[in-house]
């Protein structure tokens, strides 16, 4: 996946599913594509090991997804001093904008 960000500029993202069942759960594991990919910038840190779950359970006409962010799996310690990498309200919109493309 193509990225940009501020500090990084444009980067690639290697997203592997950790978990799948249709209409049910889907989760990925995000890591810099390749592993050393922005060596100059972030040095050895090993940019991997958190995942993003969403749990989808139907409601009336809709659907309530529940997000998990978890970096437990991280063992870079200088990338875990990145975390939280995204705000609760940074989380929300992801799964708010989902909503609209599906919709669309």
């Amino acid at each position: 996946m193509n990225m940009h960000n501020g500090d990084l500029g444009n980067y690639q993202m290697k997203n592997t599913v950790t978990s799948f069942e249709k209409d049910r759960v889907i989760g990925w594991a995000p890591s810099m594509h390749p592993i050393d990919a922005k060596k100059d910038t972030i040095g050895d840190v090993r940019a991997e090991g958190h995942t993003y779950t969403w749990h989808l359970a139907p409601e009336g006409d809709g659907t309530t997804v529940t997000q998990v962010y978890d970096w437990s799996g991280v063992q870079d310690p200088d990338f875990r001093g990145f975390f939280p990498m995204l705000s609760e309200d940074q989380l929300a919109d992801s799964i708010e904008k989902a909503g609209r493309a599906a919709s669309s």
